[in-house]
């Protein structure tokens, strides 16, 4: 599915850096809410993105990314997870009182060696974010126990964000049964999955190998699922298209063609021509929620 990092992205930033310039400042990190939302258990979730420092202390982007949940009654526990570059868990906190609000990373050593994915959660349940802190704090305290967790191991169905069947890794399409419950916001995942140009994850096209774990789409096409997530301003709608373009910022591409020399005659002037094909990535536009989420 064109639309396969909806959930599941794995450092999606780092693999694309060239595609946009390149941020540096000395100010302190700070975080910027890119959205807001209720779980399926009513519980609520804010996604931030965390400027980490590079190198001589400066900051640098690709951005970290710090998730916060907060239960519905004060009897639930309050969760920060925060995931580095690439989406892999390096921080955990339980019944936090910052949480809801922006964190600096200026004194945290956020380095484990248990690999646990950002993409490894459905965002529908507060349980799973909990399982995932728990076993991060296990790892910590029982470091000769590690053994790598498969990525699957969150996988127990389908990635397709309920409600829909186009909206995830994959569809779940059947001949029955075209669409989901979410039929305005599952239209505008089909449309996208059917972009007329498209370089599929790990493989060469147009003279361009993608080698992240997505699909990246024609602008065209991009610009066009943007507007239909807009336009269908629903609650489901304003997640996918947070998620997408405000919080994993997927790239897009266009196609140029360029004349180059490939063979010079005696007097060096060049005697033979040849259209080559390139790519040029271009960073998402921001997706602006009709929809207001709490």
């Amino acid at each position: 599915m064109l639309f396969v990092a909806i959930y599941f992205a794995i450092g999606l930033s780092a693999v694309f850096v060239d595609c946009k310039p390149r941020s540096i400042s000395r100010d302190k990190p700070h975080a910027e809410l890119e959205w807001s939302g209720k779980l399926s258990d009513n519980q609520t979730i804010h996604i931030w993105t965390v400027a980490s420092k590079g190198l001589f202390g400066e900051i640098s982007k690709p951005a970290w990314i710090q998730v916060d949940i907060r239960g519905s009654n004060s009897s639930q526990d309050a969760i920060r997870l925060i995931f580095d570059q690439e989406h892999r868990l390096r921080y955990c906190v339980f019944g936090t009182d910052t949480v809801e609000t922006s964190v600096s990373l200026d004194d945290a050593d956020l380095l484990t060696r248990n690999p646990i994915y950002l993409e490894h959660f459905s965002f529908t349940l507060a349980n799973e974010f909990l399982r995932a802190c728990k076993e991060l704090r296990r790892a910590s305290e029982e470091p000769a126990k590690l053994v790598r967790r498969p990525r699957t191991a969150y996988r127990a169905n389908p990635m397709i964000m309920p409600g829909t069947l186009w909206c995830g890794k994959g569809n779940a399409a059947t001949r029955e049964q075209t669409f989901g419950d979410e039929i305005e916001t599952d239209m505008c995942c089909r449309t996208h999955d059917r972009c007329f140009e498209n370089i599929q994850s790990l493989t060469s096209k147009f003279g361009y190998y993608n080698p992240s774990p997505v699909t990246i789409s024609n602008c065209e096409c991009d610009d066009e699922f943007l507007s239909c997530l807009e336009n269908a301003g629903t609650e489901a709608a304003t997640r996918v298209g947070n998620l997408y373009f405000n919080v994993f910022k997927i790239p897009c591409f266009l196609r140029r063609t360029e004349r180059i020399c490939t063979h010079n005659d005696e007097s060096g002037a060049c005697g033979q021509f040849e259209n080559r094909e390139d790519i040029e990535l271009f960073r998402p536009q921001r997706f602006v929620a009709p929809y207001i989420t709490v």
